[in-house]
This record gives structure tokens, C-alpha cells and sequence, in this order.
């Protein structure tokens, strides 16, 4: 047993000895099966490291898959073009893919054949697409008509033949295949990985291997995660620091997707990872990423109209991104973030929208445990919240005493609104309003320590008035605290601090008044040389007594000299 030992040592001491830089030809490239390619007229083998000089083009053709490690790292400051040749190819490296060049899959107008197989193994090492020295990569594969289908019954644990709502025969699914099949209901996250068995494509079937480990509910997303361009191997994130470029491929079985790229299209598939897409600017993502920790974290300025499915958190911390395609399974469908606009299918998710200072548009919220959970400013415009819980903790410490959400066109409705705030709710009413209006707000008062508030922003430039006309109807006495009009310089909110005051606040007359349309008039005229932003703000804080309000405003204009 001894003299095996030293005869591996000295075997794994040769192959060292026989690794080389290798590089390509310098006058044009060619494939990379053939000697002619390469400068030393031999073909790169298991643990040479790899230069593709800039001006050659090189064809990969090869297939390192059963090489034990792979090259020694690929720097390419030319170009590689992927076979397009049928067959199955296979890049492995223990190090990483660098350099100022472009690697090639596919094009814009051709996707990567359908015929061919391109895998980039990192081979289980902390390596990755190093790209902030300008490598780019340029990444097409074949999509499939139909990148998820959902459960049309409920699954049990164990079964294998899951009930689809959608044929996908003739499609790419096809055995051997890898899928994800993500909850949308229980205990979210709930993303299971599984094979397509031999023959398990049917009309309204699909057959995986094994069986389900956990029960599946009636609307649970399948996703087909495979890809004929495959990124996987990576203990570190898969591609990192690359500007522009292409991701239409497969990144799985890596402990994270992409990392710190601009103006990058990402429109594959991100499965499995710790983080899908994080730390990112000015990204386009349109694929689907599934079964991450972090589904897309910490962006900015990213356009996200893809799918983000069975993730803990599936949008968080993003900041002026804009929000749209499909949110679903996840326990936090967008979690904190600031500036962005959500236009999403939110659905099936433990929270649709955790916390954070967003826009709401167009929205489509469905099967949640709660909508809203937690959010502090946010404004929502025609959308529809469906469940029946549609904002929850926002009368909690967990949010600050100026916290304010509020839905116009409600659930779209053509002016309908709701508004919550600590001490209650807001709601408009076409009922009981005063002559000369069609909508009233009814604050449905649920605390005597903290107000329940409406407002609306406006801007008074220097020398301008802004007069704000009032009505308030009050069905009990409210001597305790009374209900008052105010406006409100937005940088001194005594809401947000105490110690601040009402640029101007006028309450009811007559506390005891029940019953009639009581008039409040508010006015204020900036005298500074800046313009100022200011809440118009209408509060009440008696709990279980309701008040109904309107205000008119009317803002001046500057008189030139």
C-alpha cells in the first residue's frame, strides 16, 4: 500500500512537470483540436493553462468533461467561438476564465444549436469568469417555448407523475432533463430539484425522478433549468465585473450566479445558488432564477421582467429598478429597496412586498399570506391586492409614526382609495360627501395615541400661496383630540420629530359640532428665496371614532417684477 502511495506522488509530480503555458498561434487561430492552432503545435492537455492570443480566433471543439482537472485557467484576450458542429463539448479549468477578449456561444440572430452541448465546469474550485479586465461573454442558447408550466393538481409527497397545465411535448423538455418544481403554498421556500424521467413527457404529465419529497399545491411552478449552454462547478459566483455581454444559458450547481456585472442581459437560467444576481447596475434580466437564497440582492438601476421563483428573498435591496414579470413561491417576494417601481405578478409568496420605500404599479397581487408586511412609504397605483390580508403590521412599532401607504385607483377601481398609517385607515367614500364633491375620506380611527392621517405633497415655490380649503364631519365628540387640517414643511415633520411643528394647523371649530360639514382653512405663503415641499395633511386620533374629510387647494402663482 506504501509503494502505491509514492507511485501516485510521483505520477501527480510528472504531470506538474509536464503542465505548460500554452498559446495560441498568433497569426489567426483556428480549432482548438488541431496542433496548427497552437504555438508549441500541441494541443492543450489536463493542467496546461491557456492563452488565446488577441487577433486569433479559436473554435472550441473539444470535450474535457472526463479530464481530471481540466486546464490550468483560459486567458483570452482573442476570441473563442463555440462548435457549432453537433456534439457535446466540455471547458473545465481549476482556475479561472480571464482576459480582454470575447467568448462566443450563439449569436443575437442564431441561437446556440440545439445539436451541440457547451459546459463550462469550474470542476468544484472557488474560480470563476473573471471579466474585470474587459473579457466578455456573448452567450445564446436555446430557449423553450414554454421556460415554466405550474401543477394543475395537488402532488403528494412521493409522486412522481406531477399533473401539468400546459403540453410541452415537442418542446425542449425532454428526459434527462433537469427541472425545478417550487411551492407556492406552506412553508416558503419550498424548491426541489428533480430529473425527467425516461419517457416522462406527456400531454398533461410530466415524470420526474424521484418522487416529490414534499407535498406540491395546485398552482406550484415547474421549471425547466436545463440549458445547451451550462455554467457549473463554481464554489464562488459564476461570472463577476462583466460589462455588457450576454447570459442566455444555464448557471447551476454554483454557489452563486453573477456577480457585480453592468449592462449585462441575463436571460437563462439561475438555479441553486446562494446568490442568483447580486451587487449589479443597469442589468436587463429576463430568464428565471429559482431556488436561490437570494434571488437578485443588492442592485440598482436593473430592468427585471424575467421570473423569480421558490427563493427565500427574491428581490432585495434594490434601488430605481424597475419590477415587472413574475414574483412567485419565495418568503419575501421584494424585500426592503428604495426608488424602484414594482409592476410585478407577486403571487404565492409568504410576503408579497416586505418593508422598503417603493412605487407600486399596475401590480397584480395574489395567494399571499399578507400583500404589503411592514412598508413605510409607499404609493401604489392601480393595483389589485386579492388577498385577505392586504397590508399587515403597518399599525405596529415596526413601523414609524409617519409611515404612509396609500392605493389610488384601489384594486383598480377608478378612484378608489386606501390609505394606512399607524393610528388607522383611510378609505375614500361616495356616500356622505358635501355639496360640490363626489368622493369624501372616511379615517376609520383605530388609536387615541398616534394619528390617522391623509395626505398629499405639493410644492410652494418662493413668493408663491398655497390655501388649502377644508371640510370635516364628525359623528361623536372629538374634544379629546380634535381632528385638524395642517400643512407641513416635509424636512420639519413633527411626526417624524416631535420637537417640530405645523407650518400652519387649523382643527374643527366645534368639537361637539356632530352631524354637518364643519369648514377648516389653511394657508401658508413661502417667503424664502427656495422652493419648499409641503404635506397637505388632514388628522384625526380618537380611536373608534370615525371622521369623514375633503380639501381643495390652490396654489398662487409667482408674479414677475
Amino acid at each position: 500500500m506504501k509503494s502505491l502511495g509514492v507511485i501516485a506522488c510521483m505520477l501527480l509530480w510528472v504531470n506538474s512537470c509536464y503542465a505548460v503555458a500554452v498559446r495560441s498561434n498568433g497569426t489567426g487561430g483556428g480549432r482548438w483540436s488541431d496542433t496548427a492552432t497552437w504555438a508549441g503545435k500541441a494541443v492543450p492537455v489536463n493542467g496546461d493553462g491557456v492563452t488565446i492570443v488577441a487577433g486569433d480566433t479559436v473554435t472550441f471543439d473539444v470535450n474535457m468533461s472526463s479530464w481530471i482537472n481540466g486546464v490550468a485557467g483560459l486567458t483570452c484576450d482573442g476570441i473563442m467561438n463555440c462548435s457549432v458542429a453537433p456534439g457535446t463539448y466540455c471547458l473545465k479549468t481549476g482556475a479561472d476564465i480571464t482576459g480582454t477578449g470575447k467568448i462566443n456561444c450563439g449569436s443575437s440572430d442564431t441561437a446556440y444549436p440545439f445539436i451541440c452541448t457547451m459546459t463550462f465546469d469550474f470542476n468544484s474550485k472557488p474560480n470563476s469568469f473573471e471579466c474585470g479586465s474587459g473579457l466578455v461573454l456573448n452567450l445564446y442558447c436555446i430557449q423553450p417555448a414554454h421556460p415554466l408550466v405550474s401543477l394543475s393538481e395537488v402532488e403528494a409527497a412521493g409522486q412522481a407523475q406531477l399533473s401539468v397545465d400546459t403540453d410541452v411535448r415537442g418542446d425542449i423538455w425532454v428526459d434527462g432533463k433537469t427541472i425545478r418544481i417550487d411551492a407556492v403554498s406552506g412553508a416558503l421556500p419550498d424548491s426541489e430539484t428533480r430529473t425527467i424521467a425516461k419517457g416522462g413527457v406527456a400531454a398533461a404529465t410530466i415524470t420526474v425522478d424521484p418522487g416529490l419529497t414534499k407535498a406540491k399545491g395546485l398552482g406550484a411552478k415547474v421549471i425547466l433549468v436545463t440549458r445547451n449552454i451550462r455554467i457549473i462547478g463554481s464554489t464562488e459566483y459564476a461570472v463577476k465585473y462583466m460589462t455588457g455581454g450576454v447570459l442566455g444559458c444555464e448557471i447551476s450547481d454554483c454557489a452563486g450566479g453573477i456577480f457585480s456585472s453592468f449592462g449585462t442581459t441575463v436571460s437563462g437560467t439561475i438555479s441553486g445558488c446562494t446568490y442568483g444576481v447580486s451587487s449589479n447596475s443597469g442589468n436587463m434580466i429576463s430568464g428565471i432564477i429559482s431556488g436561490c437564497d437570494y434571488g437578485i440582492t443588492t442592485v440598482s438601476a436593473d430592468t427585471i421582467f424575467g421570473t423569480v421563483s421558490g427563493c427565500f428573498y427574491g428581490i432585495s435591496y434594490s434601488s430605481g429598478c424597475m419590477i415587472s414579470g413574475t414574483i412567485s413561491g419565495c418568503n419575501h417576494g421584494v424585500y426592503y429597496g428604495s426608488g424602484s417601481v414594482i409592476s410585478a405578478t407577486i403571487s404565492g409568496c409568504v410576503n408579497g412586498v416586505f418593508a422598503g420605500a417603493n412605487t407600486i404599479q399596475d401590480a397584480v397581487f395574489n395567494g399571499n399570506a399578507s400583500d404589503l408586511r411592514r412598508v413605510v412609504s409607499v404609493s401604489a397605483y392601480n393595483s389589485l391586492f386579492s388577498n385577505a390580508v392586504e397590508n399587515s403590521e403597518y399599525n405596529t412599532g415596526r413601523v414609524p409614526p409617519w409611515s404612509y401607504v396609500a392605493s389610488y385607483d384601489h384594486n383598480t377601481v377608478v378612484n378608489e382609495f386606501k390609505a394606512w398609517t399607524r393610528g388607522g385607515v383611510v378609505v375614500s367614500d361616495a356616500n356622505i360627501v358635501p355639496p360640490g364633491y363626489t368622493t369624501s375620506y372616511r379615517h376609520i380611527c383605530a388609536s387615541s395615541a398616534l394619528p390617522c392621517f391623509r395626505q398629499e405633497l405639493t410644492t410652494v415655490g418662493p413668493g408663491q400661496t398655497l390655501r388649502v380649503q377644508g371640510k370635516i364631519l364628525i359623528l361623536d365628540t372629538q374634544a379629546a383630540w380634535v381632528p385638524r387640517l395642517e400643512l407641513i414643511d416635509v424636512c420639519a415633520d413633527p411626526l417624524v420629530n416631535p420637537d417640530q411643528s405645523a407650518l400652519v394647523s387649523m382643527p374643527i371649530p366645534s368639537p361637539a359640532g356632530r352631524y354637518y360639514w364643519q369648514d377648516v382653512v389653511v394657508e401658508y405663503t413661502n417667503t424664502s428665496m427656495v422652493a419648499k415641499r409641503v404635506w397637505i395633511r388632514c388628522l384625526a386620533q380618537q380611536a373608534g371614532m370615525d371622521i369623514y374629510e375633503v380639501w381643495s387647494t390652490e396654489l398662487n402663482k409667482v408674479v414677475s417684477p
